[in-house]
């Protein structure tokens, strides 16, 4: 269901050694990704609910829209600067 986030992981090893716009511009470009990503996600709940799937199936979903959405709060806290101690 969820693709990979190995480059993204990689690049976050390396975000502070980059300029703050760069880092910024970065963050947002994961952000409105996983935005994207969401509200795929989200159109295919709908698509579920009118018709027949197993609930295993529906039930992967959902965790995916979870995880997608816990994804971008964390990443707009870092955004926003709110991950500093």
């Amino acid at each position: 269901m969820r693709s990979s986030n190995a480059p993204f992981t990689l690049k976050m090893l390396f975000l502070k050694s980059i300029p703050p716009l760069d880092r910024k511009r970065l963050l947002e470009q994961q952000r409105d990704e996983w935005a994207n990503k969401l509200q795929e996600r989200q159109r295919d709940r709908e698509q579920i609910g009118r018709r027949s799937v197993d609930r295993y199936q529906a039930a992967l979903l959902s965790r995916a829209i979870e995880h997608l959405e816990r994804d971008i709060a964390w990443v707009q806290n870092l955004i926003e600067g709110k991950d500093q101690p």
